[in-house]
């Protein structure tokens, strides 16, 4: 898990606390909306900051590929002889962060799915 992280490059670091910050709304969102018996607008509005964290993880990712794809062509074009660790440095770098990145959206759009379905639910009843 380690090297996994480390291959990724410095975009990990952003890409972690990112993780961090989506599991954080997700506990808290299930917690609101499972232990509610009534939904309010701001939990609803709420919910899409799970999604929204999601898609930034998700860009990141995809910016840490263009900056692992850069790294390797960067290496390529100053090397006197061409190494396959440098190159294959740039593309492990390239590809985790967007798998990173994607799997966090995943998650993030996974849990929005079921909890902005709940609050939906919990909207159509009536109270009394």
């Amino acid at each position: 898990m380690t090297r996994f992280f480390l291959e990724g490059g410095v975009f990990m670091w952003p890409l972690s606390i990112l993780a961090i910050v989506v599991g954080v709304l997700v506990v808290r969102g299930a917690w609101a909306v499972f232990g509610r018996v009534e939904c309010r607008d701001d939990l609803r509005q709420r919910l899409h900051a799970i999604l929204f964290w999601g898609v930034i993880a998700a860009l990141l990712g995809v910016v840490g590929q263009v900056n692992g794809v850069y790294n390797a062509a960067s290496a390529v074009r100053h090397a006197a002889e061409i190494s396959p660790q440098v190159v294959a440095a740039g593309i492990a770098e390239s590809c985790t962060t967007t798998l990173t990145g994607f799997a966090i959206l995943l998650v993030a759009a996974v849990a929005w799915f079921v909890l902005w379905n709940r609050a939906a639910a919990l909207a159509q009843r009536p109270t009394g």
